[in-house]
């Protein structure tokens, strides 16, 4: 599930699915009906044809809440893509039961499925974690200090013991020394 194809997400998720169907894999990608027309998806579906699947999600705005108290907003923003996830996971149940669900931004919603669990009805999933900064300082990086980096760790070790998770992978290097270390 990918809903946007903005930035550096439609070119990420090429190269996963390349990778899955190379590994044999038969890919469907769940996305916002307007991200169907993004260079990158049309390049998709014109050389991979018979081997890669799209589901249309309709098109809803995620971003457009209030922006008065950030940790409000990243809440609420959260929430939304919690719900998004498990609706367009109903909705693909109803056609067919996928194998496993596979999230290329798991960033969207991390800390609600630490909270709440996943949004795939126990199916197992996987994903790939790019933004978390709670454990910088303590790996000896100067970087961003925040209030909320004790609860950011504890969300993130709930997300770690979800059941259905098989695996989570990231982009930060330290985060897998420093998830060694603990």
């Amino acid at each position: 599930i990918e809903p946007n194809s903005g930035g550096h997400h439609a070119i990420y998720l090429r190269w996963l699915v390349l990778e899955a169907i190379e590994r044999g894999y038969h890919p469907y990608i769940a996305t916002f009906e307007n991200s169907l027309n993004h260079p990158i998806f049309a390049k998709m579906k014109e050389e991979l044809k018979s081997k890669l699947f799209f589901i249309a999600i309709p098109n809803i705005r995620l971003n457009n809440v209030h922006r008065l108290w950030k940790t409000r907003y990243l809440i609420q923003r959260e929430f939304r893509y919690y719900r998004l996830f498990r609706a367009v996971y109903q909705r693909v149940k109803k056609i067919f039961e996928p194998d496993y669900v596979f999230l290329p931004y798991l960033d969207y919603c991390s800390h609600l499925i630490g909270i709440f669990g996943s949004p795939f009805q126990g199916r197992p999933w996987s994903g790939i974690l790019m933004r978390q900064q709670f454990h910088l300082n303590n790996m000896g990086i100067i970087g961003p200090r925040s209030l909320q980096f004790p609860i950011k760790k504890n969300l993130f070790f709930l997300l770690m013991h979800n059941r259905s998770l098989k695996m989570l992978f990231t982009i930060d290097k330290t985060l897998l020394k420093y998830i060694g270390m603990t």
